[in-house]
C-alpha cells in the first residue's frame, strides 16, 4: 500500500494538491481519471522522486526501495531512436540478465519480429507504446506506473494490455 499524507504540490502561485490524503492499495490495479492539466502527471513524478513536494509518501517498505523497484511508463515513451526495439530492451534490461531469446520472445508478444529489429525512430506512436510494454513485461516491476497508456494504441492492443494485466495480476479488469 502507498499512503499520500497531507500531500500538497505546488508551482510558484499555482496550487495542484494541496493537504490530500489517499491510499492506494497493494495487487490493484488503479487507473486515475481526471481532466487534462489538473495532475496526474505531476502526482507520479512525485511518487517518482523527480519533484519535490510537501507531506509523505508512506509505503510498507521504504519509499526509496520502492522507487528503485518501479518502472514508470511516460506518455512520450522515451527510447534511443537509433537502437533497434530489441537492442533497446537489451540496453534497457541489461541488469538482470535475461536470455536474448527470452528477451525475444516478449519483445515478440507486443511487436512483431520484424519490427523490433528496426530503428526505434521509425516507430509509429503506438508502436513506441507498445515498446514499452515489452519492456515492462520483461522486466517485471514491482510497482509499474502508467502514464497515459491508451495513448496511441488501438482497440486490439488495448484489449491485448488488459489481457495481459488480468494474466500477471490475477485480476478481472
Amino acid at each position: 500500500m502507498i499512503i499520500f499524507k497531507n500531500f500538497e504540490k505546488k508551482y510558484r502561485s499555482k496550487t495542484i494538491f494541496e493537504n490530500t490524503s489517499f491510499e492506494i492499495p497493494s495487487n490493484k490495479i488503479v487507473f486515475f481519471m481526471a481532466p487534462n492539466g489538473c495532475g496526474k502527471t505531476t502526482l507520479i513524478k512525485c511518487l517518482a522522486g523527480l519533484e519535490k513536494y510537501g507531506g509523505e509518501i508512506i509505503c510498507e517498505e521504504s519509499i526509496d526501495k520502492l522507487r528503485s523497484e518501479m518502472l514508470v511508463i511516460w506518455d512520450d515513451s522515451p527510447f534511443y531512436d537509433k537502437l533497434s526495439g530489441i537492442d533497446n530492451l537489451t540496453v534497457f534490461s541489461e541488469k538482470i540478465k535475461i536470455d536474448k531469446n527470452d528477451l525475444a520472445s516478449k519483445g515478440n508478444k507486443y511487436l512483431s519480429d520484424e519490427k523490433s529489429h528496426t530503428k526505434v525512430g521509425t516507430y509509429s506512436y503506438g508502436q513506441r507504446k507498445k515498446l514499452a510494454l515489452a519492456l515492462q513485461d520483461i522486466l517485471s516491476p514491482k510497482l509499474s506506473v502508467m502514464d497515459e497508456i491508451s495513448n496511441g494504441l488501438n482497440y486490439d492492443s488495448i484489449k491485448q494490455l488488459k489481457k495481459r494485466l488480468q494474466e500477471s495480476l490475477k485480476v478481472n479488469i
